[in-house]
C-alpha cells in the first residue's frame, strides 16, 4: 500500500480537453494570426506551463538558433503548412533536433513538496513509483500539457497562402497532477475498487486528495487557459465546452480546473 502522497498518475488517453476555433486566417490576416501565436506562447512561458526549448541533434542542425515561432513562420512562408503550436510533435526532422516542453510542477519527495521544471510527467511518475518499491512498467512518456493548433490540409494550399478554414486550437491533459482530487491508479487498492485494501486516504467520492500540489501549479494553468480563451474570442473565434473524463468532469469548467469545487473537498 502506498504511503507517500503522490496519488496522481499519467494516462494513455487524454482526461481533459479545452479548445475552440480561430477564425480562418484568410479572414484575419496572417499578421494577426502570428501575433496571436506569439501572445499564447509568451503566456505559456510566463505562467510556466510550457516552455519551448530546441535541442539540436548537432551544432550544424541548429536552424541558425531560430525559435519555434520563427521556424513555424518560415515553414508557412516556404511550404504553406501552418502549425502554430507543437501538440505531441513535431518530428525531429522538422527541427534538426527535439523540442523540449517543460512545465513547472509540484510533487512530493517524502513529506516535502518540491517544485521543478518537468519535461516528461511519465518519467517523473516512474521515479516516484520506483522509489516507493512499485513497478513502473507500462508508464508512458507524458507531456505536462499538450497545446495544439494547426491548419487542416485544403485544396490550393501554397507557400504563404492563408488557410481559408477555421483553425482548431486546444489544450489537453494526459495527467491528473493538475487536479485537486485524483483517481489514485497506482496506490495498491485497485483505484478504490477493492474494499478489502481500500486506502485510508481515499475520500467518500472515491478520489484521493491532491489539493496541496494542485494549489502550487494549477492556478498558473488556469490563467493560461483563460488567456487562450479570451484571445480566441477577441478575434471572433469560438470556445467549446470542455471535454473531460467522468471522474474529473465535476472539477472542470470552460476556463480551467476548479480548485474549490464540491468534488475538491469531499
Amino acid at each position: 500500500m502506498v504511503t507517500d502522497r503522490n496519488y496522481w498518475a499519467t494516462y494513455r488517453d487524454r482526461i481533459t480537453l479545452w479548445g475552440g476555433d480561430l477564425p480562418p486566417p484568410g479572414n484575419l490576416g496572417m499578421k494577426r494570426v502570428f501575433e496571436f501565436a506569439r501572445h499564447i506562447l509568451d503566456t505559456a512561458e510566463r505562467e510556466q506551463v510550457m516552455r519551448l526549448i530546441l535541442v539540436p541533434d548537432s551544432p550544424a542542425a541548429t536552424k541558425d538558433g531560430l525559435t519555434w515561432f520563427e521556424i513555424i513562420r518560415a515553414r508557412f512562408e516556404r511550404e504553406g503548412s501552418l502549425k502554430l503550436f507543437p501538440s505531441h510533435g513535431p518530428p525531429r526532422e522538422w527541427l534538426g533536433g527535439r523540442l523540449r516542453k517543460p512545465a513547472r510542477l509540484a510533487y512530493y519527495q517524502g513529506d516535502r513538496i518540491v517544485e521543478e521544471d518537468v519535461d516528461d510527467v511519465g518519467n517523473l511518475e516512474k521515479a516516484v513509483v520506483t522509489a516507493r518499491g512499485g513497478d513502473p512498467h507500462g508508464i508512458r512518456s507524458t507531456l505536462p500539457i499538450v497545446l495544439g493548433g494547426y491548419a487542416r490540409d485544403e485544396e490550393g494550399e501554397a507557400p504563404g497562402r492563408p488557410p481559408t478554414r477555421e483553425l482548431p486550437i486546444y489544450v489537453a491533459l494526459y495527467t491528473d497532477i493538475w487536479f485537486p482530487r485524483v483517481v489514485g491508479l497506482d496506490i495498491g487498492d485497485d483505484a478504490g475498487r477493492d474494499p478489502e485494501v481500500r486506502h485510508r486516504a481515499r475520500g467518500r467520492d472515491g478520489l484521493m486528495d491532491n489539493s496541496a500540489l494542485a494549489a502550487r501549479h494549477t492556478p498558473r494553468l488556469n490563467r493560461f487557459i483563460e488567456t487562450l480563451r479570451a484571445a480566441i474570442l477577441e478575434l471572433g473565434g469560438t470556445w467549446d465546452e470542455p471535454d473531460a473524463d467522468p471522474s474529473y468532469k465535476p472539477m472542470v469548467h470552460s476556463g480551467g480546473i476548479l480548485l474549490d469545487s464540491p468534488a475538491a473537498t469531499a
